[in-house]
């Protein structure tokens, strides 16, 4: 229940700070004094978009806060224990336009979403403004009244989860065969690309190994011929390099006997003179392993071709890069063996959650259709109260495919005049006839779904005299269950408010006009409702009528 609302520098709002009463709540006032304008804060605050043409002052940030009393509203605290909010017996939402564009929003003094602010919307507030009547001829918003009138949030909510889970299965299903459709168009390519290069058997660095061997293969004449020439210039000429250094070698070691100091030349000479011999074994061993083999070079050419051929072709630069193409390859065709086995196990789950949301729809079409009935003859009872005694509604639901709401098709028909002949609201109900079926509606719906706060704005647009006083009745009524506040332009509503809220305009701090609002006395509403039946300058007649409407039950 809405118990506080404080405007500041909104539109034409330069500060206004409101206690909310329970029960009924009318809001009346001048045209332009900016009634309504209350209601576009309202909305700001529960999440409607902003931007800085809402500030007054445009040096200045906006603020709007709303507190609510939610002690006994079960959804709300846990939401709030949920989101992990503050969570106590009042809830407190504020939002605010900075002049940089800007906005922020806090639940509890703790930043949110402005989604969350719609959820909590939903819980918190039904409000009606000008031209909302349209609602009713939408299928959405009528399949939305039949099911707070059945009372069946469970078996919606355990729907919409199976609905959810559909429509994910579905899009999954539709995705993954999407993927393989296209896939499949290149399996033939991507399986003979694979055995491509899956037929070499390429080893870790074989192509690198396989260019060196081909160049020793290539000059396997020329490099033999040079490794013999090294070794008979080391070992098997007459004057061997070997033979010369083994003679210095001696000559060395009789030098030392007689310079002591020479030692460790000759002992660095012996280590290089085995070294020496070393490598002299070392070429003497590569030129008997070098052959000169046509036949090998031409396998190993060919092969190494091949390779080349598919690095060029697929654009890697070695061995590794090739085996890692080959991998990937053959995953992608893996997996394509995989997801034709996934598709048949999305067809099944889809093919599940259609026969689960197709029962649980089956039950809620059943409630729908029994609760079209009470509906129909509340609406028609309500719609009589309020001067249309041969108005009636009727609920027609046709099975159609499954979607979101079910299999159910809905469509509101209205018979004004009692001939049986119902068409679409919109073809047959004039303005005033709509804003009392909407009232009729709203008023049923209300009491059945516990709807804490209730806001019309000009719902009673159309209507005057009798009905009037009929149409505030029924706001009476129906402020016994829920806090009912109306914008109204009528002042037999206004009359039967329990709080009477008047919104006027005054010079602001910068002397321009702003809107104001106060609480009506008695002495006050009488004033007021008098001009509001006979226009300012109000008699003592039009003051005596306006005593005799606050009194009138």
């Amino acid at each position: 229940m809405l118990r506080h609302l404080y405007i500041k520098n909104y539109t034409i709002i330069e500060e206004i700070s409101l206690n909310i009463e329970s029960g009924f709540t009318a809001i009346t006032g001048e045209t332009g004094a900016g009634k309504s304008i209350i209601l576009g804060a309202m909305n700001l605050l529960l999440g409607q978009r902003a931007d800085t043409k809402v500030l007054l002052n445009k040096d200045e940030k906006s603020i709007i806060e709303a507190k609510f009393s939610v002690e006994k509203n079960e959804v709300i605290i846990e939401f709030l224990e949920k989101e992990e909010f503050d969570n106590n017996t009042e809830l407190i939402i504020r939002r605010e336009i900075t002049p940089n564009g800007k906005s922020r929003a806090f639940i509890n003094d703790t930043p949110c979403k402005l989604s969350h602010l719609k959820t909590l919307r939903e819980e918190l507030i039904d409000m009606h403004q000008q031209f909302d009547t349209l609602e009713l001829q939408r299928a959405d918003k009528q399949i939305y009244f039949l099911d707070l009138f059945a009372q069946h949030e469970s078996s919606l909510k355990e729907y919409k989860n199976i609905y959810n889970q559909l429509a994910k299965a579905k899009k999954d299903l539709s995705d993954l065969e999407q993927t393989i459709s296209i896939a499949n168009k290149e399996r033939d390519y991507l399986q003979f690309v694979f055995e491509e290069i899956e037929s070499l058997s390429l080893k870790e660095n074989e192509i690198e190994q396989l260019t060196q061997q081909l160049l020793i293969l290539e000059n396997a004449n020329e490099i033999k011929e040079n490794l013999q020439l090294i070794t008979a210039q080391f070992s098997l000429s007459e004057r061997s390099i070997i033979d010369q250094l083994n003679e210095v070698q001696k000559n060395l070691s009789t030098s030392i006997k007689h310079m002591p100091s020479a030692e460790k030349i000759y002992d660095r000479f012996k280590s290089s003179l085995i070294e020496l011999k070393d490598i002299a074994g070392e070429i003497e061993t590569l030129e008997e392993q070098t052959e000169i083999n046509p036949e090998k070079l031409q396998l190993v050419s060919e092969r190494l071709n091949e390779a080349n051929r598919l690095l060029l072709k697929h654009s890697v630069q070695d061995t590794t890069s090739l085996l890692a193409l080959q991998e990937e390859l053959n995953n992608k065709l893996v997996s394509l063996d995989n997801s034709n086995s996934n598709i048949e196990k999305l067809r099944a789950q889809v093919i599940d959650f259609e026969k689960k949301a197709l029962s649980i729809a089956t039950k809620i079409s059943s409630s729908r259709k029994k609760a079209a009935l009470k509906l129909e003859k509340e609406i028609k009872s309500n719609l009589n109260e309020m001067g249309m005694q041969d108005a009636q509604l009727k609920i027609n639901i046709e099975t159609c495919p499954l979607n979101k709401s079910g299999i159910d098709q809905i469509d509101f028909l209205f018979d004004a005049n009692n001939t049986n002949n119902f068409a679409p609201i919109n073809k047959v109900a004039s303005g005033g006839e709509l804003s009392r079926l909407m009232l009729a509606i709203k008023y049923v719906v209300a009491q059945k779904a516990k709807i804490p706060t209730m806001i019309f704005d000009e719902i009673d647009t159309g209507i005057s005299g009798d009905v009037a006083k009929k149409v505030a009745t029924k706001f009476s009524t129906l402020a016994h269950t829920n806090q009912l506040i109306t914008i109204t332009h009528l002042p037999q509503i206004a009359a039967k408010a329990t709080q009477h809220l008047f919104v006027y305009k005054a010079k602001g701090s910068n002397s321009y006009s702003t809107s104001s609002i106060k609480k009506l006395s008695d002495e006050e509403r009488v004033e007021v409702l008098a001009i509001m039946l006979s226009g300012n300058n109000p008699s003592d007649t039009a003051k005596a009528a306006a005593v005799e409407l606050m009194l009138t039950d």
